[in-house]
């Protein structure tokens, strides 16, 4: 009897890849039951295996700011040129349209204790 050495599956003796996970199997590593490789997440509170893995997805709002070559070229004559010449239409735009802002999308994944809520 054969086993997965990554998932740690029962396999045939004649099978070339694993019909659980997929992965090569490897005449070396698949026949002894003490190289099987079972990742199993415990929790470090209660010591639990009811573990779930969830991805959370965190939207952030974040103003838009200027390089350091465009303040070098352009900034700053054209702060000066904005509010000399063109107060009143600056004004405008700085009230109506306000500040460029972009979402910063990031991901995590969090482990949830099912047992005790313990979320790490």
């Amino acid at each position: 009897m054969a086993f997965c050495g990554k998932c740690g599956s029962e396999l045939d003796n004649n099978q070339k890849f694993c019909s659980n996970c997929g992965s090569q199997v490897d005449g070396n590593n698949s026949n002894s039951k003490n190289k099987i490789n079972v990742n199993k997440i415990t929790c470090p509170k209660c010591g639990s295996e009811n573990v779930n893995i969830q991805i959370v997805s965190e939207q952030q709002l974040v103003t838009a700011h200027h390089g350091i070559l465009w303040w070098m070229f352009v900034g700053w004559w054209w702060i000066f040129v904005k509010w000399l010449i063109l107060t009143i239409p600056a004004l405008l735009a700085a009230i109506f349209i306000g500040k460029r802002k972009k979402i910063k999308n990031t991901q995590k994944k969090v482990r949830i204790c099912q047992s005790c809520g313990h979320s790490w």
